[in-house]
């Protein structure tokens, strides 16, 4: 079974950006039976896409902004099953959650081990399933 995922990285190398700090996020596609990924693409948010303040300009600091924020990001990544974060608050957490994109903190693991430790989960949950 292959699935998506979604990293925050600066670096490309670890899991070393908060969800908030985040402005483009790595897809990979991992196939859980061999724990092979690759780089499917990068999404970018386009601060224009939501709730403009009067000037036409984002503002990130008022609350209701910041919900239409991640909401537009829980859509961006509607086809990714997780996102690997350095940090998440509880309210993103929720929205994303809700939106069917599950949150997992792993701060400052590389990208390689970041994704063996979810593909063993992922894999621990299907045969639980079974």
């Amino acid at each position: 079974m292959k699935y998506n995922i979604a990293i925050t990285t600066k670096t490309g190398e670890e899991v070393d950006l908060h969800f908030g700090q985040a402005d483009v996020f790595s897809v990979y596609s991992v196939d859980s039976a061999t724990g092979e990924y690759s780089l499917a693409e990068k999404r970018e948010v386009l601060e224009e896409d939501f709730m403009p303040d009067e000037e036409g300009s984002p503002n990130p600091k008022c609350s209701a902004c910041h919900e239409e924020r991640v909401e537009y990001i829980s859509n961006l990544l509607h086809d990714c099953a997780y996102l690997l974060v350095g940090k998440i608050g509880p309210k993103p957490h929720r929205i994303l959650l809700r939106n069917g994109v599950n949150a997992l903190e792993v701060p400052y693991l590389s990208i390689d081990a970041a994704i063996a430790k979810l593909n063993e989960y992922v894999n621990r949950q299907k045969r639980a399933g079974e």
